[in-house]
């Protein structure tokens, strides 16, 4: 139990302290891989942590916090970098990080009996509930900007995928898609050569099975969605590594896709073509982690 006000700032100290270490070890993972404009949001979390946290230092003495800021400590997310690539990832992150911190302090054990400790607890959790709704405002923000930008693309369920050309014209629509990710870089796009490539010659493949076929109705929604994406080309500058790390991100999505697919479906045609499209997906993200270590 906490038993004064200064055991008690001690123990926010310690929780935000921890956050702010995670948000400066990502913002400097971001920085490495090109991706400055999430390192600025990063930077942006840090700066309002750590202003949180001297506020709640000032109000206390130098005392070591007990032992339920260290069990807190331990449920700070900490995701993996592919997961925070986009700015809507990241103010996603934050929003959850406000809510947990919000959480771990209204769960801590304080005597009901005391006033002061029960006031700063209210002070804490609004400050928490105050950031979160700040973030959720900046999340939604990034969302638009990405809708706008068409950046971020839905692939249709994979239980509408009943046969073969039903994969075929849905490998070609998200075939399309990844083929126009990459030549955004169009100007400076040496170093994904052998993707677009390989993304081409496979587009040309589904473009010949499905040309005298039409896509059914439970599909054409999700697929004209998905062909409705655009994004902006001639691009100048070199590709950077934050460039190729969204890529291969998009890679990766797209071979779990046809993953699931293979293994939702009782079609042998269906499983066979799947399988075909998945290792297509291998071969490209391994061209990608060739572009990746050599950066």
């Amino acid at each position: 139990m906490i038993l004064s006000q200064d055991e008690f700032n001690a123990t926010v100290h310690a929780l935000r302290r921890r956050l702010v270490a995670r948000y400066e070890s990502l913002a400097s993972e971001m920085g490495k891989i090109g991706a400055h404009d999430l390192e600025d949001i990063f930077r942006t979390l840090i700066k309002e942590g750590e202003s949180a946290r001297l506020a709640t230092a000032a109000r206390s003495k130098p005392v070591k916090a007990n032992g339920s800021a260290s069990a807190a400590d331990d449920k700070v997310d900490e995701p993996e970098l592919a997961a925070v690539w986009n700015a809507y990832a990241v103010w996603a992150y934050a929003v959850r990080n406000e809510v947990q911190l919000f959480e771990d302090l209204t769960s801590l054990s304080l005597p009901i009996e005391n006033e002061d400790l029960r006031n700063a607890l209210g002070l804490e959790a609004r400050a928490c509930l105050d950031r979160a709704a700040r973030y959720r405002v900046q999340r939604r923000l990034a969302f638009h900007a990405d809708r706008l930008a068409n950046s971020v693309a839905q692939f249709p369920d994979v239980r509408r995928i009943d046969s073969y050309e039903d994969l075929a014209h849905v490998a070609l629509a998200i075939e399309r898609y990844f083929l126009a990710l990459c030549q955004r870089f169009e100007d400076a796009a040496i170093e994904l050569a052998r993707v677009i490539g390989a993304t081409a010659h496979l587009v040309g493949e589904l473009e010949r099975t499905v040309e005298s076929s039409e896509p059914p109705r439970r599909l054409r929604n999700a697929l004209k969605r998905l062909e409705s994406v655009s994004f902006r080309k001639g691009m100048q500058g070199p590709v950077t590594p934050g460039d190729v790390a969204k890529v291969a991100f998009e890679a990766d999505r797209i071979f779990d896709y046809y993953d699931r697919v293979f293994e939702a479906s009782l079609d042998l045609e269906v499983t066979a073509e799947a399988q075909r499209l998945a290792a297509a997906a291998v071969e490209r993200l391994r061209i990608l982690k060739e572009l990746q270590s050599a950066a």
